[in-house]
């Protein structure tokens, strides 16, 4: 472990530190931050890339958007059938009373 981490452990651990020690120490967190932030902002997507992904965001909506017409057409035309076939049904039990009597 450097000598940084073993200041780090150290402090987290509730131990003091010498003033050069904490400096140090404080000089170090900087740095990560610093390194950190640069990392983060060098993630940032940039106003063509944002754009980019809005265009592929809305055109994934519009793909939903079809594909839920499409299934409330068929959940439609599913129920017509099940009505249709609810009619024939009871017309063929009407037939078949009739021939029967």
């Amino acid at each position: 472990m450097t000598d940084v981490h073993n200041l780090h452990d150290r402090a987290t651990r509730g131990e003091l530190l010498s003033e050069e020690d904490q400096v140090q120490l404080d000089a170090w967190y900087e740095q990560m931050d610093a390194q950190e932030l640069a990392q983060l902002n060098s993630n940032i997507a940039s106003p063509a890339d944002r754009q980019l992904i809005q265009e592929q965001i809305n055109a994934t909506i519009a793909r939903i958007q079809n594909v839920t017409t499409k299934i409330q057409t068929t959940l439609d035309e599913n129920e017509r059938l099940r009505r249709e076939n609810l009619s024939l049904t009871a017309r063929l039990a009407q037939t078949s009373a009739s021939r029967a009597a």
